[in-house]
């Protein structure tokens, strides 16, 4: 222990007389664990941290895919057909990610928006803060309930938190919708750093991109849904895969043209199936995990060229003098040295030091201009 207690106040004693090199060993801590810091809160929100809906442990995604992407989205016919799964569902829902056109009195902004289905925010046990989420009966026929829930954000920023805008007319893409709702703050959709501000039904989607109508709702060929589901209690995750294994065999034979794709220039037969993800894997989206790892790594390299540009201003970049060619070396003596046993030793350390092959010159300075080294009881340097 007396060591450990020697050591430190040794350390403290030399950050003290080297102020400069004080300040960049602090900085650089700082930067270094403020980076750290930033990744880490970034990969605990992204990664580890559950979305913020009614236990979501329960909850798996369905991915339609082949063999070189299969991670990729449903259409709304095969969606029908996933659904009616009781024995493995409490419920699925579909769900697209929009930019809609939010038209006010003077001005139009883009929005980031959900279609989805009716069941969306009751299979993901999100309740309204002021109003209510969407009925059963809202999406059933296309066009006959324009109707949106908001987003806690949107509401605050445009509309000043106004508790009268439950009952208002909004316009989305030239579409007039009644206001039925306000999403609670925590949820702003499925996608992670992606904030939705609007959520529409499906069955508006027709009158809301006119120039795909019906063919959205119609067309197996048109995949555009992305699905989320609740297992049972009772339902495990390889019983679901099981399932939507038999189901991919099924539609492969009822729907070949769709669920059987064949490259012309390679005769290569693709057959689609269904994998089925729990929420943990899905927090970012599967297909998008190398461009995440990119994006993190680029946010290290970011850090770390801050860090040395960060010292490069620091530097002694201009204090007036030629530094090429200098050599700075630090020297501090123990206390034991006295005065007279001090200018010996300094004397002594010229005297051999210019001796050296290629110096030509030796100076003492108490502390160098800029005071990167910090003060010191003397300090040394040589001109090769």
């Amino acid at each position: 222990m007396g060591t450990l207690i020697k050591g430190i106040r040794y350390s403290a004693r030399n950050l003290v007389k080297r102020p400069g090199f004080t300040l960049i060993a602090i900085v650089t801590l700082a930067i270094g664990i403020g980076a750290n810091t930033a990744v880490f809160s970034i990969v605990n929100a992204m990664l580890f941290r559950p979305r913020p809906v009614a236990q979501p442990e329960q909850l798996v995604e369905l991915y339609v895919g082949d063999s070189r992407n299969p991670y990729h989205v449903s259409s709304y016919q095969d969606f029908l057909i996933f659904r009616e799964q009781p024995e493995i569902f409490s419920g699925l829902s579909a769900y697209r990610i929009e930019q809609f056109k939010l038209a006010g009195a003077e001005d139009v902004e883009q929005v980031i928006g959900e279609a989805v289905s009716a069941n969306y925010f009751e299979l993901l046990g999100v309740n309204a803060i002021r109003g209510r989420t969407f009925l059963p009966e809202e999406d059933q026929t296309p066009g006959t309930h324009p109707v949106a829930v908001i987003s806690h954000g949107l509401w605050q920023r445009r509309f000043g938190s106004n508790p009268a805008v439950i009952g208002q007319t909004i316009t989305l893409n030239h579409q007039s919708l009644t206001v039925i709702g306000i999403a609670p703050p925590q949820y702003t959709g499925m996608f992670r750093g992606l904030a939705i501000e609007v959520w529409v039904p499906l069955m508006m989607m027709p009158q809301m991109r006119p120039e795909m109508g019906m063919a959205l709702l119609n067309s197996r060929g048109n995949s555009w849904l992305f699905m989320v589901g609740r297992l049972r209690p009772e339902a495990t995750l390889e019983q679901a895969r099981a399932r939507f294994d038999l189901i991919s065999r099924q539609l492969r034979d009822a729907y070949p043209d769709h669920w059987r794709a064949k490259r012309e220039e390679s005769n290569e037969v693709r057959e689609k199936f269904v994998t089925v993800l729990p929420e943990s894997e899905t927090r970012i989206p599967p297909d998008m995990l190398i461009v995440a790892q990119v994006a993190f790594a680029l946010v290290l390299l970011v850090g770390a060229g801050l860090v040395m540009r960060s010292l490069r201003n620091i530097s002694p970049a201009r204090l007036g003098f030629d530094s090429a060619n200098l050599v700075v070396a630090p020297v501090a003596l123990e206390q034991q040295y006295d005065r007279a046993r001090s200018q010996e030793f300094y004397r002594l350390l010229e005297e051999r030091t210019v001796a050296l092959p290629g110096v030509r010159t030796v100076s003492f300075v108490d502390q160098m201009p800029g005071g990167l080294l910090g003060r010191s009881r003397r300090s040394g340097d040589r001109r090769l």
